[in-house]
């Protein structure tokens, strides 16, 4: 129903085996975000900002990052297409 909202009004489409393993990878996805934090598997990392023009320090950024126990270290645009 959803991809065939996004594709526009009045729209139809059939539910193909993409369809489903789409659907099967967000609904693991959101089964494992549940118990993240209480598993401890959340890492605060600090990226530092640099100015090009004097290549002095300008700040620092602060990303989480998950650490999967089976797939590692997981970049968040992994799951950006679900």
């Amino acid at each position: 129903m959803y991809h065939a909202k996004s594709t526009g009004r009045a729209r139809a489409a059939v539910f193909d085996q993409n369809m489903h393993d789409l659907v099967a990878a967000r609904l693991q996805l959101e089964t494992e975000l549940h118990e993240v934090l209480q598993r401890g598997e959340l890492v605060l990392n600090y990226q530092p900002i640099m100015s090009l023009v004097s290549g002095k320090l300008r700040g620092f950024e602060a990303l989480v990052r998950w650490n999967h126990p089976q797939r590692g270290m997981i970049h968040p645009t992994i799951y950006s297409h679900l």
